[in-house]
């Protein structure tokens, strides 16, 4: 008898198709992982460690389809505020879009960690909202994340962190957390395409890695930077020698793997990094009404200093 009310049953055929469609695009989210090392140099794709879909990728995914009031709320807050803050400051303040990059399991077999090992100390650079601050941090004895957004340092030391507002990695930036003896690990997750001067960046990472530390950076590709400056955007005033390969920038699309080749021999290894894996991951933020999540191309590096072996 229910089912001779046509709006109804619309409508439990719509819940229907649309539980359908969630479950294939989660499931076809394998494609963000894959290399065709074909299309890398030898050296290169010597080095090609494929990520899967894990658990906690999952997880979050799911949660982008059940958003909560406040979702709703802090995305209709954010149109207001970004008139005057930066995007930064403005999902500081309202603790919205919410990023993943990789889960605990995935950042493990990284940097060739199991639960069992413990190393010294970690350095998170432009640590946002310390939600991936937090997979990383159970492997290390010490914790320093670093922000250029104030209030991204309060929200990060309210997760228990010690925190250093910072735009740079010099003596005179960092203070007290100017480690002399260099951080075990060192990870710049999407740091380097909004950061004003992304090569003196590398090389301060590289001063401050201990004897046989990693560095571990997440890298959105095409290459597409720019800088927050208030509630604009600007060039940077470093520029990588790379191609721009993004559509939005009124250019083709570079293949993924052509980028990872462009970064790898005309940025990392001219600075000084030897490129222990790479990897890719979907980089993904919790979306709005438009779309329930918004996913980008992450190029993952795992280095150490040249002459510096894994």
């Amino acid at each position: 008898k229910m089912f001779k009310l046509p709006w109804l049953r619309a409508i439990l055929q719509e819940k229907v198709y649309l539980e359908a469609q969630r479950e294939n695009e989660l499931l076809s989210h394998s494609k963000y992982y894959r290399i065709d090392c074909s299309k890398l140099s030898e050296n290169l794709s010597a080095v090609v460690d494929e990520l899967d879909c894990d658990h906690e990728t999952s997880i979050f995914l799911r949660s982008c389809y059940s958003p909560t009031w406040w979702d709703w709320f802090a995305n209709r807050a954010a149109t207001l505020l970004k008139k005057f803050l930066s995007t930064t400051d403005t999902n500081a303040w309202l603790g919205r879009g919410q990023m993943f990059v990789f889960g605990r399991e995935q950042f493990l077999t990284l940097v060739g960690l199991d639960e069992t090992k413990i190393k010294e100390s970690l350095l998170d650079i432009g640590a946002g909202d310390g939600a991936v601050t937090l997979k990383m941090s159970p492997s290390f004895e010490r914790v320093v994340t670093t922000e250029v957004s104030s209030r991204m340092c309060v929200n990060l030391r309210k997760k228990g962190f010690e925190s250093v507002q910072a735009a740079s990695l010099t003596p005179e930036s960092m203070g007290k957390y100017y480690f002399t003896m260099g951080y075990s690990v060192i990870s710049c997750l999407n740091v380097l395409d909004r950061c004003d001067c992304p090569i003196t960046l590398l090389k301060e990472i590289l001063d401050l890695l201990s004897p046989g530390g990693i560095a571990i950076f997440a890298v959105v590709l095409p290459w597409c930077p720019f800088v927050e400056s208030g509630t604009e955007q600007k060039q940077p005033t470093e520029k990588l020698d790379i191609p721009v390969g993004c559509p939005c920038r009124g250019v083709k699309r570079m293949p993924f793997e052509v980028s990872v080749k462009y970064f790898c021999e005309n940025v990392l290894i001219p600075v000084g990094y030897s490129i222990e894996k790479i990897s890719r991951v979907p980089y993904l933020c919790k979306g709005d009404e438009v779309r329930p999540f918004y996913v980008l191309d992450d190029a993952i590096f795992v280095c150490k200093k040249s002459g510096v072996s894994f």
